[in-house]
């Protein structure tokens, strides 16, 4: 019995070893393989970002290894949301696997702005989602919010994004908007809107806006919203 707790003891020890030595060697062992490396990069879906930020997330994070590529995804978008300013919204890949190597198609989303941000000096960009984020590729579009507090922005964002869209259903394309804590006051080309702050606007007040499609406003140049059942047009 001593002699096979012995055995068992050595074989159990040399077993751990070589598990451990595959493990270790085993990236190695992949990583000099001409068939699971990258030889070509196929980038769909960018409009803005550029393809070689791309390319250098998956140079950088996955070593252009095949096998890598999807046991490091993790640190790979990681890595190209660092590169784009968190601009790609999502990935796909699809390897096509040949003698010579390995063919990757990558078909990105890019975020898409719905309202750009401007707090003091500072450019962020909202998706429709309201998911924030900076990215130097994209330049400042319409609608711009302007405000010195961005948890107006974050905290009322559903607030804005009902306000943009019942403005464009009306007939107005937004330019600007300025949150504070005293007003709110939206731009567009032919008409100001002034209404109360962004933390008091509720679903009546914005449905009210829908209704000016329906009043003769030719030579109306604002409209102030004072409460929530009075309204001045001028």
């Amino acid at each position: 019995m001593k002699r096979f707790s012995v055995l068992s003891y050595v074989i159990i020890t040399a077993w751990i070893f070589l598990i451990s030595s595959a493990s270790f060697f085993l990236p190695y062992v992949i990583d000099s393989i001409s068939f699971f490396k990258i030889k070509r990069l196929k980038v769909e879906g960018l409009e803005i970002v550029p393809a070689f930020v791309i390319s250098t997330a998956v140079s950088e994070s996955v070593k252009n290894n095949v096998v890598f590529l999807y046991t490091h995804r993790r640190n790979l978008i990681e890595r190209i949301n660092y590169l784009s300013g968190d601009a790609i919204q999502d990935i796909q890949m699809s390897p096509v696997f040949s003698s010579d190597g390995v063919t990757i198609k990558i078909v990105a989303k890019e975020r898409k702005v719905f309202i750009t941000v401007v707090v003091e000096d500072k450019v962020l960009f909202f998706d429709e989602s309201g998911y924030k984020f900076s990215s130097k590729y994209y330049d400042i579009s319409n609608p711009i919010v302007y405000t010195g507090d961005l948890t107006l922005v974050e905290d009322h964002f559903d607030t804005i994004r009902k306000l943009i869209k019942i403005m464009r259903s009306s007939g107005y394309e937004l330019l600007n908007m300025y949150l504070t804590d005293t007003n709110t006051v939206i731009h567009t080309e032919k008409l100001r809107v002034t209404m109360p702050p962004i933390f008091v606007i509720n679903d009546s007040m914005i449905n009210k806006i829908g209704k000016l499609n329906r009043l003769d406003m030719q030579g109306v140049k604002s409209v102030d919203f004072i409460s929530e059942g009075l309204v001045i047009v001028k």
